[in-house]
């Protein structure tokens, strides 16, 4: 089962992993995002975004229709082919290597934030 916060990480993906945004959860598995994308949850459990994209798990990793692919890097952190590093830190937080991280704030909303760089490792 798809995460509304797994939702949102595929947003800022679409977005090129720079773009802050909240997304909202609806009844009959449709979300809004602040950045304009739409997303609805098929009946094959695949994510289906307003921009035509489509987004499938393999083995747990996204696969975007647009050809965006993901793989495990060695530091840990789920790296897709746009050049943005992704890392669940809880069930309902990620971090991007871009600063931005995605927070669950309530059960239907997640919030997506630029935050300071620390001196944490980025891959």
């Amino acid at each position: 089962m798809i995460t509304l916060v797994e939702i949102a990480v595929y947003a800022v993906i679409l977005s090129g992993g720079h773009a802050e945004l909240t997304c909202y959860g609806h009844e009959h598995e449709r979300v809004t995002c602040s950045n304009g994308l739409e997303a609805t949850i098929t009946d094959g459990g695949a994510v289906a975004f307003s921009n035509a994209v489509t987004v499938n798990r393999n083995n747990g990793f996204p696969i975007f229709s647009d050809g965006t692919h993901s793989w495990l890097n060695s530091a840990g952190w789920v790296a897709f082919s746009t050049g943005v590093n992704v890392r669940r830190m809880t069930p309902d937080y990620f971090k991007f290597s871009t600063g931005i991280e995605c927070k669950t704030q309530l059960p239907n909303v997640v919030a997506c934030k630029s935050v300071p760089q620390t001196k944490e490792h980025w891959p």
